[in-house]
């Protein structure tokens, strides 16, 4: 009962957000988002069922190989030039009744598993971006590129569906160009080093002369 208690007030918490947010679009389910126009922002997330007929797997290699998952969702998309990414997921556990296990997140270039849900995949265990690679902090994952080259990537998330009413997870991504330096930013620093080198100089001059 307390963990019915506890659904019904996320559920009555969710939909105030929601109702609140104006023309706030819905999050995007797991897909093929396209070129993304920058800079970027979008909420995604997906909700599962009862998980009693889901097919379980194992990653065939790598540090999780002995991690078992159910679902495998990949949001697919590309962009032009270097760019900022960052995306944060969550999932609420809720006792036996919602919850999601092994909790798993990763950025890849081009499109390891094709856009859209997996239940059961085996998904992919390495070529990950470097830093951004598959990660559990409890029921919060933090990816994050300061500066990622332009092209196509997936962010996939994974993890086994433990409730007995599933489980959901929520989240945002964004991509936003980084900012290239202005040739007259790059002139002005370039004078300030011959101005250091040339002042340096002369006090090394000055100092020889007086000895």
């Amino acid at each position: 009962m307390k963990a019915l208690h506890r659904l019904s007030i996320a559920v009555a918490l969710v939909s105030a957000v929601w109702s609140g947010s104006g023309d706030a679009a819905p999050p995007v389910g797991p897909s093929d988002l396209g070129p993304l126009t920058l800079p970027y922002t979008t909420a995604f997330g997906d909700t599962f069922g009862d998980p009693s007929g889901f097919p379980v797997a194992l990653p065939p290699t790598g540090p999780w190989s002995s991690t078992p998952f159910n679902f495998a969702d990949s949001y697919t998309f590309s962009f032009g030039p270097p760019s900022s990414v960052s995306a944060f997921v969550a999932t609420i556990n809720l006792g036996d009744v919602l919850g999601i296990a092994n909790f798993q997140a990763a950025v890849f270039p081009g499109i390891p598993l094709a856009a859209g849900s997996h239940i059961g995949s085996s998904g992919t265990t390495s070529g990950a971006v470097a830093g951004m690679g598959w990660t559990t902090s409890g029921s919060v994952i933090t990816l994050t590129d300061p500066s990622l080259a332009g092209g196509q990537y997936t962010l996939e998330i994974r993890g086994l569906v433990t409730g007995t009413a599933g489980g959901s997870y929520s989240g945002v991504l964004n991509v936003s160009a980084v900012p290239e330096v202005s040739p007259l930013v790059m002139m002005i620093a370039g004078l300030g080093m011959v101005a250091a080198v040339v002042t340096g100089r002369r006090r090394l001059s000055n100092s020889t002369c007086s000895a």
